[in-house]
């Protein structure tokens, strides 16, 4: 699985961004509003929904629940110390994606009975003993890995145990970003070596 990050850049807009992802085959795109004023972040969320929507693309946000409910995206990424999960669904409801960045296999597996959908991993270092501690204790919840990854380096993570990646400023840091978002793609489904 790969989640594409959009976030604040130089060189694109969001919406440049998200038309370049998806036309590159991404299904899941993930907004990071760092930097972004709410009346920016407002501006720029609408028309992104507007073109997931046409796309049949996932859309969710970083952190800003209430944006997110507001504007009808499939879900939000809960970041360390925000709301509890049952507070959360009731306000997104049964259908939402929601996704917890978590710092221990306790804490992973705590989320899964609270109905979280993903546990995001930002901290690399010692992210295998808890995947395997989750995956020992039973736990069935996708573990994700956040952060700045090579297409080669997506693809080992999720050798690795992860279940998918989310990543973007190499993505638009790339000379095609396009291209870019194929040649991720085509490394974590093992079409290239």
């Amino acid at each position: 699985m790969l989640q594409v990050l959009l976030e604040r850049s130089d060189r694109y807009t969001l919406a440049e961004q998200a038309q370049m992802a998806i036309e590159g085959g991404a299904t899941w795109l993930v907004v990071r509003p760092r930097g972004l004023s709410d009346e920016v972040l407002r501006e720029e969320a609408r028309e992104l929904t507007a073109m997931c929507r046409d796309n049949a693309i996932i859309l969710t946000i970083e952190g800003h629940t209430e944006l997110a409910a507001e504007l009808g995206l499939h879900g939000v990424l809960l970041l360390k110390g925000q709301a509890v999960p049952a507070d959360i669904r009731a306000l997104f409801g049964a259908e939402a994606i929601i996704g917890a960045e978590v710092a221990d296999a306790p804490e992973a597996i705590a989320l899964e009975k609270s109905d979280i959908d993903y546990a995001v991993i930002t901290q690399l270092h010692g992210a295998a003993p808890i995947i395997e501690a989750a995956r020992k204790a039973g736990s069935l919840i996708p573990f994700v890995a956040m952060g700045d990854f090579t297409a080669e380096e997506s693809a080992q993570l999720v050798m690795a145990g992860f279940d998918g990646i989310c990543t973007g400023r190499l993505i638009f840091a790339a000379d095609d970003p396009v291209a870019a978002v194929g040649e991720y793609l085509d490394r974590l489904a093992g079409k290239k070596a």
